[in-house]
């Protein structure tokens, strides 16, 4: 997967992950009927015709759903960097080491990810 900045992104899956994300592809593609290499799609892109027409969600389309799914839950609204946040914040308390943190976030530099250890600690 490529995220911003056109960089690569590894997704470290569970066996669980993996295999709703592999029953999800079945009926993503009976549903959309075009091959693409596009993971997740705009709703809109329900009844497309060709794999031109597939667009990929976008940061906004995540944003909207975080915060319906916090008002859903009666949550204080997040967004999805904070998100982000957490997972490294987690993986960090659960003795992940800094660089394998860093590179699942796909920072270039390990200071950038120190600040996560730092804003951790302080929590």
């Amino acid at each position: 997967m490529y995220g911003k900045a056109a960089k690569e992104r590894l997704v470290p899956l569970n066996r669980r992950c993996d295999d709703v994300l592999q029953r999800y592809l079945i009926v993503r593609a009976k549903k959309l009927k075009v091959e693409t290499t596009i993971l997740f799609f705009a709703v809109r892109n329900r009844y497309v015709n060709s794999a031109a027409d597939v667009e990929a969600i976008n940061v906004r389309s995540v944003h909207r759903m975080v915060l319906y799914m916090t008002q859903v839950r009666g949550l204080q609204p997040m967004h999805p960097h904070l998100l982000r946040h957490a997972c490294a914040t987690h993986m960090l308390e659960n003795g992940c080491p800094l660089d394998v943190i860093g590179k699942v976030l796909g920072h270039d530099n390990l200071d950038i990810t120190a600040h996560y250890a730092q804003v951790s600690a302080e929590l």
